[in-house]
């Protein structure tokens, strides 16, 4: 449900198991992400080696005049699409980026609430 939850899951799966295998890392990451996608009120995000594209629930983010001023500031990093998509632009080949680069992007826009 929360942060600490998975934080909690991971030492009792390293306490009982020891290393965590990629797999299991790579789900736990996901399972991160989808919380602070709850909370951002994002619906799908598809993520690929030109970028990240998030899409909102309704199209609606609760607090849509910082994320405009955070479009303005990323200087074309960050734009809002005519479908009311949100895409951040840059390349991200190898697939521990594109989710870093995810879990980042995620939490700042839940940063803005």
């Amino acid at each position: 449900k929360d942060e600490n939850e998975i934080a909690d899951m991971r030492e009792e799966l390293t306490d009982r198991f020891g290393a965590i295998p990629s797999e299991v890392e790579n789900l736990l990451q996901t399972i991160e992400i989808k919380q602070l996608c709850y909370k951002a009120n994002i619906a799908k995000i598809d993520a690929g080696a030109k970028g990240i594209l998030l899409s909102f629930h309704n199209n609606t983010f609760a607090a849509a005049d910082k994320l405009i001023e955070m479009v303005t500031k990323s200087f074309g990093v960050l734009k809002i699409r005519p479908d009311q998509r949100l895409f951040f632009e840059r390349n991200l080949a190898s697939y521990t980026d594109r989710m870093a680069m995810i879990k980042k992007l995620v939490m700042q826009l839940v940063a803005l609430l």
